[in-house]
């Protein structure tokens, strides 16, 4: 989703590429995107920060840079399963077991 140094993210954006052109679909599990929404969320306790506090190609550093707010990272969570589906990456949710 472009929040990570293009160095980093370049290559998995390539890879994505050549499995779509080979009909691969992307899953995302439930619990790793609820990780996901609790990073973005411990953003604001480190807002305050520097950037020169964030390691250089960290997330925070990332977002520090681009000049993203609190108030804006609520609202990417906010609408980050449509973010998700937009790219065409789906939500798994395992069954539980009995």
């Amino acid at each position: 989703m472009s929040y990570h140094a293009d160095e980093l993210a370049r290559p998995c954006r390539e890879l994505m590429e050549i499995l779509r052109k080979h009909n691969f679909e992307f899953y995302i599990f439930d619990f790793t995107l609820q990780e996901i929404r609790s990073v973005l969320n411990n953003y604001q306790n480190f807002y305050g920060r520097t950037l020169s506090d964030f390691r250089d190609n960290s997330l925070y550093n990332k977002l520090k840079s681009e000049g993203l707010t609190p108030f804006d990272i609520r609202e990417i969570v906010g609408k980050l399963e449509s973010l998700l589906l937009d790219k065409d990456i789906n939500i798994f949710i395992p069954q539980k077991k009995n």
